[in-house]
């Protein structure tokens, strides 16, 4: 297939890693000195996070989206809050699908009204990530941790896109443990639910994760507010595993979060953020908070203490 990835960050570069070495033409968007090192190279530097193995994957790095170039696919791999400016370019290319692989809880009807209900595709990689000097390190979470959270890819509940599965098949077949969900917006709710908490204590907590005690607390509160905030708005719990931890008792709760940040995949997925992430960290926490206007940030006191604690970058240990 013919390959086109919006934003050269750590998870768009990790697709495109993956995405060339399976034997696909891959094109790069990217911008400022990202584009400035991969037009040097006209490839990825990348270290894998487990083996520490180094190697190279071609690609070609563009400065534009040409719309009168024909592309299978585009993936569309940046922040929530830089989507808007980037949206008529995205939605003027020639593109067959376009799949917004992005954190958001925000209404996606004007993003599929935007590049039309056809092509229209949403999904998240499951991939822990990060560029040091250029340098991609990556791993993605394989199939056998399908019960925690794997790649996932869908669309809205109303319509299906016709090559959804086929798009499925080409991550399986790139190396890249997916699976479809039939109602993404819900499973970006729940998934916010979950896990801004968790990015605002690794981002708030430094490099060397030391989560206490007090604070396993917090991050159990502002989970448990987000989930109830999904349950006022009537939202759908996807996937079938968040049913069961948005019934999770708090203390139980409180000693996942504890643990889990003293676990390497924990503590590899957090590092990943520290030091610039801080912006999607508060974007999803203030729009998870925005999505139950009878609350907001008043009612919900956890939530609130982690939006201003990263706001203003104030530590939580």
């Amino acid at each position: 297939m013919k390959i086109l990835i919006v934003g050269a960050g750590s998870v768009g570069s990790t697709l495109g890693l993956y995405l060339s070495k399976a034997g696909h033409e891959v094109g790069i968007f990217a911008r400022g000195n990202r584009l400035a090192a991969l037009t040097l190279t006209s490839s990825l530097r990348v270290k894998n996070m487990l083996t520490g193995r180094q190697s190279e994957a071609a690609v070609t790095p563009l400065s534009a989206i040409n719309p009168d170039v024909i592309w299978d696919l585009m993936i569309v791999s940046v922040q929530g809050q830089q989507l808007d400016a980037l949206l008529p370019m995205i939605a003027a290319s020639n593109s067959q699908y376009i799949l917004f692989m992005l954190n958001t809880v925000t209404d996606v009807a004007p993003l599929r009204q935007a590049v039309g209900r056809d092509r229209f595709m949403l999904g998240l990689p499951a991939i822990l990530a990060d560029i040091k000097n250029q340098q991609l390190e990556y791993m993605v979470m394989p199939r056998y941790l399908a019960w925690m959270q794997i790649t996932t890819v869908g669309a809205m509940p109303d319509y299906t896109p016709a090559g959804l599965d086929e798009i499925r098949h080409m991550f399986q077949s790139s190396g890249i443990a997916t699976a479809i969900c039939a109602d993404m917006p819900a499973w970006l709710k729940t998934h916010a639910a979950f896990m801004a908490p968790i990015m605002a204590a690794g981002l708030l907590t430094g490099t060397d994760n030391n989560l206490p005690w007090s604070k396993a607390k917090l991050i159990a509160s502002a989970m448990k507010e987000g989930f109830s905030t999904l349950k006022r708005i009537q939202s759908n719990i996807e996937p079938w595993n968040m049913r069961f931890v948005q019934h999770v008792p708090y203390f139980l709760l409180t000693i996942f979060v504890w643990a889990s940040f003293r676990t390497r995949m924990v503590r590899a997925a957090t590092n990943a953020h520290v030091g610039h992430a801080k912006d999607e960290v508060a974007y999803l926490i203030e729009a998870l908070c925005a999505l139950d206007t009878t609350g907001g940030l008043n009612k919900l006191p956890a939530l609130n203490t982690l939006v201003s604690q990263t706001n203003n970058n104030v530590s939580i240990c």
